[in-house]
């Protein structure tokens, strides 16, 4: 065995006849906080949510979305896809650390971006999948170019300057770093693979040269915690109503599976409802007067303050149920517009908007909902 020690750093590869053991520095904790809040950085350890959150942990959990929205970008020129075919091998890239370029909250088309609560939502460890994965060019790929990434990772260099037949070698991480896990994940994102955590795990025991753990489905909730700055540009009141989303591929996920995310989602609510009441106060000193958040006027004709066109702006969220269970079509749509309902509701309470929705909205968005459903190319009747 042969033990080695990286240049820029403390960690540690030793080199054995058929096999790589890498032990990297761990992550470095937090110096802002530690509390147990912190957990919501990471989509892996967010439940059971905790009972409170600081700000600092707030900012976090947007840099962290707002990394993993522009992993694609550096993931092209690591990756070198040509147009017409899956990469040849890895090309070098520099690190991208957005969230040391991002304000907080973060301005976004739909207000400022206070918070996202972000979880997975996995079904059970599936050999069928593993051996899919297995037959899979792009999962063959994926896994030289994680081999490749532990490499410069432990020895503190670039892909291009490692040699190719690294690409071959079993290597073996025993605990690896949060930021090898993102990058495994937006490696498999990317090439359009599963990125769940059990399938994370899989491509570290598959770049080892084994096969267990398993990989598995599902499905990434996220809520979107919207904030409005008062006029003093210190504070933050919390917006009535989060957004959310579902990310993965509904079309092949279980009815169990879409039932877990959809609760999820409510428990994210509930939880902001119940622990994101107070003024939120902002240490902005190091922010330009210019970039520092301002007080917005709220338009009453936004369609985020219409009952009817809130209700059919997105029914992705209920096609993925309705398609699993058709008998339940009518229940769905009665608690997507309850749903609509209190979302609208608290948005115009916020902006000081009149309450009362139009007469016979619902009538009319279901109407509306069930043409639209109707013309998915799957049919639901």
């Amino acid at each position: 065995m042969v033990t080695r020690h990286a240049t820029g750093g403390q960690h540690r590869l030793d080199f054995l006849s058929d096999s790589v053991i890498v032990h990297l520095d761990p992550d470095e904790t937090s110096s802002i906080t530690q509390c147990d809040c912190w957990r919501l950085t990471d989509a892996e350890t967010v439940e059971p949510l905790p009972d409170h959150v600081c700000p600092a942990t707030m900012r976090a959990t947007v840099a962290r979305w707002a990394n993993r929205m522009a992993e694609p970008a550096p993931l092209l020129t690591r990756l070198d896809y040509p147009a017409d075919a899956w990469p040849n091998r890895p090309q070098p890239v520099a690190d991208f650390r957005i969230d040391q370029a991002i304000h907080w909250p973060l301005p976004t088309p739909r207000g400022y971006l206070g918070m996202v609560i972000e979880q997975w939502i996995q079904e059970p460890p599936n050999a069928a999948l593993a051996a899919e994965l297995a037959q899979n060019d792009r999962w063959l790929e994926a896994i030289a170019t994680t081999r490749l990434g532990i490499f410069a990772a432990a020895l503190d260099l670039g892909i291009d300057e490692l040699p190719d037949d690294l690409a071959r070698r079993p290597v073996v991480v025993p605990e690896p770093t949060r930021r090898i896990r993102r990058q495994i994940a937006a490696t498999l994102r990317f090439a359009g693979l599963p990125d769940t955590p059990r399938t994370v795990q899989h491509m570290l025991a598959a770049a080892a040269g084994k096969r267990q753990p398993l990989p598995a489905l599902g499905l990434l909730v996220v809520t979107f915690v919207l904030v409005h700055p008062r006029a003093d540009g210190l504070t933050l009141a919390v917006g009535s109503e989060p957004d959310v989303a579902i990310f993965g591929s509904i079309d092949a996920a279980s009815g169990q599976l879409l039932d877990d995310a959809r609760e999820a989602l409510r428990q994210h609510r509930d939880w902001v409802g119940r622990h994101l009441t107070d003024d939120i106060r902002i240490d902005m000193p190091d922010i330009p007067t210019h970039r520092r958040p301002c007080g917005r006027h709220h338009d009453p004709d936004n369609p985020r303050y219409d009952y009817l066109a809130e209700a059919v702006r997105d029914i992705s969220s209920i096609v993925g149920p309705i398609h699993h269970d058709p008998d339940r079509r009518r229940e769905i749509v009665r608690d997507h517009l309850n749903d609509v309902y209190y979302r609208v509701h608290r948005r115009r309470k916020t902006a000081g908007l009149p309450l009362e929705p139009p007469q016979g909205w619902r009538v009319r968005a279901r109407r509306r909902i069930n043409d639209l459903l109707d013309g998915y190319p799957t049919a639901f009747n």
